[in-house]
This record gives C-alpha cells, sequence and structure tokens, in this order.
C-alpha cells in the first residue's frame, strides 16, 4: 500500500468530527479531548477524558470506527485507537482497527508494473500531497531514538495541550480481545502469466524441467528486480524526493530559529526526520545518490540539534507540570529542579554556530528565572520540613524533661524546650505540604506547653519567695545583735510571710517548712527583748527624773535587762552627811527627821522605778558600798 500524507487541517476536521460524534453519544466523558497523528501508515486517535473510567469503551471504539469509515480513512490507513484519563501516562484500553484489503485485481497490477505504471505511480509518490508519512526512525548520521511509553507528553508553557503519541505500541501491549483483533492479510503479490507449452515427452520433461523451472525463477527475479530498481526515487524521473527533502529540512530550520510553540517544535522535528526518510530512500544507482548522502550529512548535526532542543523542551515542561499544585514535597520540588537543570543543561549544550542557538538561550534565561522560583520554594519546603521534625523532637525532649524535673533549673529547662517546638512551628509557611500537620501538632503542644510554664513560673516565685525569707532572717539576726529590737521584729515577721507563700506543690515547700520553727523563735525572742528594752528605757527616764534635783546630779546608774545599778554621788551623800550632823549638833529632831525622810523618799522613787522596770535594783554609796538591794514584785 503506498502512503499517503494527510494534511494537519484533515486530521483537525477528523479530531473535530470524533469529539462532536462522542459528545453527542456519549454525553458523560465530556469534557474531552481528541488528538489524532498519523505514524508510518498508522493512524493514532488518542480519546483522553477525566476519570472515572468508562465500564464499556468499546462503545467509543464503535463510534471512532464509524467516523474513520465515513471520512474515508478507512480504506487507507489502519488505525490504533486509545482511551485515557487525564493526568494519566498509560491508556486503560485500546482497539487496533485494521480494514480489510480490497480485492486484488491482478491485471491492474500487472499494468502497475509496467513503465507506463511505474511513471504514473512516481508522479503521485512525489506529488507535494502524497509523499509518504515520515518514519520516525534514526538517520544514518544521527540516531534518533523512539520515546519509550505510550504518550510520552511534550507540554509547552505556552501550548499545554499539545500531546506527542508514539509511533509504536507500548511494550507488553496486548488486543484487547480476539474478537476485535484482526490479523493483517498481505496484499497478494501479481500472478505470473501462465505459459502455453508444447507437450514434451515424459523422459524430456524430467531433464528439462529443473532447467526451465530455474529459468523461469531467474527470469522473474530479473523481471521484478528490474521493475523495484527502476521503480525507487530519482532513477526514471526528475529527483522531485530530493526537492521536497530539501524543503521540509529548511522550512524546519526556519520554524526552529523562533517556534511560536512547542507544537510547532515538534511539527519541525517530524519533517526534518521525514526530510531524512525521503533522502535515505534515493538508491545507490541514482543519479542524485551522492547529492542525497551530502545532504543527509549535512542535516545530520541539524537533526541532532533539533533532538536536544526538543529533549529540553520536554524536559522543562516536565518541570512546569511537576509543580502545577503546589504545594509539594520536598522529593516533587526537587524533581522538577533536577529537570529544569537538565533542561538547561541540553540547551547550553548547543553552540553559538548552531541553528537553534539564539532561540535556545533565551530559554535558557526563562529556565534560569524558574530554576530560581523553584531552589527557593524547595528551600522554604525543607526548612519547614526541618521545622517541623524539630518540633517533634523537641516535644519529646520537653515532655521528659517535665517528668523528671527536681529543680527550678529542670523546669526552666523544660519550659524552655517547649517554647523551641512552639516556635518551630510558628516558622512552619502556609504555603508548604507540612503546614497542616504544623497546626495540628500547635494544637497538641500548646497545652503541654502551657502546663510547664506555669509550673515554672510558681517554681520561680517558691525560689524567689524561699530566698527572700533567708534574706529576712540574716536581717533580722543582724538587727538584734545591734539591740534594734524593732527592726529584728519587723524582719522576722517579714520573712515568716515570705516562706508561708510558698506554694504546697514546689519543690521548696518541704525545705521551707522547718525554718518557720526557727523564724517563729527568733521573732518571740525579739519581741520579748523589745518588751524588755522598752522597760530599760522608761527606767532610764525615770532615774533621770530621780537623779536630778534642783538641776544638781544626786546619783548615776546603768540599766540593762537584768539589773538597774544606782551609786549616790559624793556630793550628795556629803551634803546628807553634813545635814544630818548640822540638826544632830543642833539636836533639832525635824531637821535630822527631815534628812531622814529625804533619803527615804528617794529609796521609795528608785524601788518604783525598779517596779515599773520589773529589774532588780542595787544601791551604792560612796567607796561602791552598797547599801540597799530591792527585787520587784
Amino acid at each position: 500500500m503506498l502512503a499517503t500524507a494527510v494534511p494537519p487541517t484533515e486530521l483537525a476536521i477528523l479530531e473535530d468530527q470524533i469529539q462532536q460524534r462522542l459528545h453527542e453519544q456519549i454525553p458523560e466523558i465530556s469534557p474531552l479531548h481528541v488528538q489524532c497523528t498519523l505514524k508510518q501508515q498508522t493512524l493514532l486517535v488518542v480519546v483522553q477524558h477525566r476519570a472515572p473510567e468508562l465500564t464499556h469503551p468499546k462503545r467509543v471504539f464503535r463510534i471512532l470506527e464509524t467516523v474513520f469509515a465515513e471520512t474515508g480513512f478507512k480504506s487507507r490507513f489502519r488505525a490504533l485507537f486509545y482511551v485515557k484519563l487525564e493526568g494519566r501516562s498509560q491508556p486503560y484500553h485500546f482497539h487496533n482497527f485494521i480494514p480489510r484489503p480490497p480485492i486484488v485485481d491482478v491485471a491492474a497490477q500487472v499494468e502497475a508494473l509496467t513503465p507506463a505504471g511505474i511513471a504514473a505511480q512516481g508522479a503521485l509518490v512525489h506529488h507535494p500531497d502524497l509523499e509518504p508519512a515520515p518514519v520516525s526512525s534514526p538517520a544514518p548520521s544521527q540516531p534518533t531514538p523512539e520515546p519509550d511509553g505510550f504518550a510520552d507528553q511534550f507540554i509547552d508553557v505556552a501550548d499545554p495541550d499539545t500531546i506527542v503519541i508514539p509511533s509504536q505500541l507500548p511494550e507488553g501491549v496486548g488486543f484487547e480481545d480476539d474478537e476485535e483483533a484482526e490479523s493483517v492479510e498481505p496484499l497478494p503479490y501479481p500472478e505470473a502469466p501462465e505459459l502455453e507449452l508444447e507437450p514434451i515427452p515424459h523422459s524430456e520433461n524430467r531433464l528439462w524441467l529443473p532447467v526451465i523451472i530455474a529459468g523461469t525463477a531467474i527470469s522473474l527475479t530479473l523481471f521484478f528486480g528490474s521493475i523495484y530498481a527502476l521503480s525507487r526515487p530519482c532513477v526514471l524521473r526528475g529527483c522531485r524526493t530530493l526537492t521536497v527533502a530539501q524543503t521540509l529540512a529548511n522550512e524546519a530550520v526556519e520554524t526552529l530559529q523562533d517556534p511560536p510553540s512547542g507544537s510547532a517544535v515538534l511539527q519541525a522535528q517530524e519533517q526534518l526526520d521525514r526530510a531524512l526518510f525521503l533522502l535515505a530512500t534515493i538508491p545507490s544507482w541514482s543519479g542524485k545518490y551522492e547529492e542525497a548522502q551530502t545532504l543527509l550529512r549535512g542535516y545530520g548535526r541539524t537533526v541532532a540539534n533539533a533532538t536536544v532542543l526538543v529533549d529540553a523542551l520536554k524536559t522543562a515542561n516536565e518541570a512546569a507540570n511537576l509543580t502545577q499544585n503546589p504545594p509539594l514535597t520536598v522529593a516533587q520540588w526537587q524533581a522538577s529542579l533536577n529537570r529544569w537543570q537538565g533542561a538547561i543543561a541540553g540547551l547550553e549544550s548547543l553552540e553559538p554556530q548552531d541553528d537553534f542557538y539564539r532561540f535556545a538561550r533565551q530559554k535558557v534565561q526563562e529556565y534560569r528565572q524558574n530554576l530560581t522560583i523553584i531552589q527557593e520554594r524547595l528551600a522554604t519546603e525543607q526548612k519547614a520540613v526541618e521545622n517541623l521534625a524539630l518540633a517533634e523532637e523537641a516535644a519529646k525532649v520537653a515532655e521528659v524533661r517535665l517528668n523528671i524535673a527536681q529543680s527550678l533549673a529542670d523546669l526552666e529547662l523544660a519550659d524552655r524546650t517547649w517554647q523551641a517546638a512552639l516556635n518551630a512551628l510558628k516558622q512552619v509557611p502556609a504555603t508548604t505540604t507540612v503546614y497542616g500537620e504544623a497546626r495540628r501538632l500547635l494544637g497538641v503542644y500548646q497545652p503541654q506547653a502551657t502546663v510547664t510554664a506555669n509550673r515554672h513560673n510558681q517554681e520561680r516565685f517558691a525560689q524567689e519567695a524561699y530566698n527572700q525569707g533567708v534574706r529576712l532572717a540574716e536581717q533580722a539576726n543582724a538587727a538584734a545583735a545591734q539591740n534594734r529590737w524593732e527592726d529584728a521584729i519587723a524582719a522576722w515577721e517579714q520573712g515568716i510571710g515570705s516562706i508561708k507563700q510558698i506554694p504546697q506543690e514546689s519543690f521548696k515547700y518541704i525545705q521551707a517548712q522547718p525554718l518557720l520553727d526557727v523564724y517563729a523563735q527568733g521573732l518571740s525572742r525579739a519581741e520579748s527583748r523589745l518588751e524588755g528594752s522598752l522597760q530599760v528605757r522608761q527606767a532610764k527616764v525615770d532615774l533621770n527624773q530621780v537623779c536630778t534635783v534642783e538641776g544638781k546630779q544626786i546619783c548615776v546608774y546603768t540599766v540593762t535587762n537584768e539589773k538597774i545599778t544606782v551609786r549616790l554621788t559624793p556630793a550628795y551623800v556629803e551634803r546628807v552627811r553634813q545635814s544630818s550632823e548640822a540638826a544632830r549638833s543642833q539636836n533639832n529632831i525635824e531637821a535630822q527627821a527631815g534628812v531622814m525622810d529625804h533619803v527615804f523618799a528617794l529609796e521609795q522613787s528608785l524601788e518604783r522605778v525598779s517596779d515599773r522596770a520589773k529589774i532588780p535594783l542595787d544601791i551604792y554609796t560612796t567607796n561602791n558600798v552598797l547599801v540597799k538591794s530591792y527585787n520587784p514584785s
């Protein structure tokens, strides 16, 4: 069967007809997308729709066969029908459609092998609109591998719906069932005309039969071989194949200089492949063979560069597709980053003298901007994951530290650890994949952190109260040492109040309880000493009044909590003695009684002072002679 090229518009019309027919008859799969691609006389038709899968995809295949027959493609090509879901790289059902060959007219085939028939076929073959479909096979000078999997996609940023369909079935895919899988029946070769031979004797038949058979075979081989040789391109007629190949290659190079979209790049690559295929069909016995080989070698680097360019654009669009639904994991961002780097590396491998260098440099600048964005997003995601892991680890440590805490320092460390966990979670951005988990952990950790913070604050208060109580006790002892009993009493009272404020749940509670008894005893002593001190002061005031008469000092005194000591001054004693002797010498009874009353009144006054102060009294005269001791009742 002759390969027949199909203009893109005819394929587009076929796509529209299929899509409209499917919309009308199977509305449940709308919206859908139909892609038709011609590969080596096989028309690949991909019907892509949203989930879920169709329960009976054969309905789609029957509609496709109907449209295929109505449009006339049935008589020209075999077909492979695929049904796949959006976002899936592999189809979930397919159907192999092979039209049954028409009845072969042997006479027409023999006539087609005549020079006139060959010339007519050559005119058809070399017509620009009927050139063979390009074969995606490696060129002699530069191998171009076919895609590995089904529907290997290349989606440009500006043309995201472009799909490349491979020229062969995916590995491991067979016919869906025996009913629909039809074997390919080869076209029958033309039969040799029957020859009318005169009868030959039997003995001669045995002798000449091998010779006749061999001669016939050789004749037929030479006949058909010459026909084949003469039917090759650029043998009998002008070399239209060479002209078409050059035109295709030049158009492809011009397109690749500044392609408007990803589909244009793919179309240009197909044109280059087709040009190489056409050049490779020119046989060695053609006069254009050397020129064809020269063009093949010349286009070799162009094809290699086009392959590099296409691969880079495919890789870049794979990278773009990977980031369509953020937030993404670190692995997804890294995969996209690797593809952007791979695309840039591929484009940077093109040299300034290459055909597509300017376009490649433009793409490199765009891709580097995308690469920078991806690096930032990757770093953000990595930092978020690290913060989440840090928070989880810190929470485990904080919980253990709280459970084994035995002091204020232990609680403080547990509190700081909880705060570190919370701070790490609060730093997780909302644009990351772990944000939801971070918010959930915040709700879990916050109450535990609050409990730890309260215990820390309570223990810190207990420690401060304990320390203050100890300081106040020190101040009370210092005041007592200086007989500042009022200050001592105030310090003891404040110290006891501080100790009593220590919470029972704190670590300091047990340690502080013995201090209450110590401080209470100190307070009692201070109060007792303060009372004695007040009495001493009062006694001193009273003694000062008693020992001073008319501005003259008649006695001196010392007062302690244990003893009041009064010493009569020599002048007073001498005056009393003189007054007593004068009264006795004058035999003045009243004067003598007055002296005695005066001395007695002094003693009474000193005893009252002793009674009021509740301090024993000793009265001394001159020469340190004790004249009276008095104990208050």
